[in-house]
């Protein structure tokens, strides 16, 4: 059994092209996460009860009570309406393509496992032919008979 592998090394625009998604990413993992830490902050009845205003002119805002900030909703909306976007068209093919990158990431991980245990093997085997006396003068009696 044969195998063979291509390597192939990234250009700057790749690398800049995944950086770029990579930064976009974060972005994104970020501005939810700022989105969550304001809906926590927004008291339940402001959920339940849709008729209530930002703020009440009788109450100013206490603890409990926080300015709802309705541009800011919106631009969540925004957001969470554009996220079906992201998801890719065929999702059977992309299922397959995620596996076979995840598998080929997988393969060379255990190839580059294996081929550093050779290493020590070999390493390991010089260490012992020096050490041992015996085995260098059979290793190299049976050099001559060949």
């Amino acid at each position: 059994m044969q195998l063979s592998f291509s390597f192939r090394i990234l250009t700057i625009t790749e690398i800049a092209t995944l950086t770029t998604k990579a930064n976009a990413i974060k972005m994104l993992h970020a501005r939810v996460q700022l989105f969550i830490k304001y809906l926590e902050s927004i008291p339940p009845s402001y959920f339940s009860d849709m008729s209530a205003t930002s703020s009440s002119p009788l109450s100013p805002p206490g603890p409990q009570q926080i300015d709802i900030d309705h541009s800011l909703l919106r631009s969540m909306q925004a957001m969470l309406n554009r996220l079906p976007l992201l998801v890719p068209a065929d999702k059977a093919a992309f299922g397959r393509e995620m596996r076979s990158e995840k598998n080929d990431v997988a393969l060379i991980s255990l190839l580059g496992g294996l081929s550093e245990s050779v290493k020590e093997a070999r390493d390991l085997g010089r260490k012992f032919a020096v050490s041992n006396p015996s085995f260098q003068s059979q290793e190299f009696s049976n050099q001559r008979l060949n």
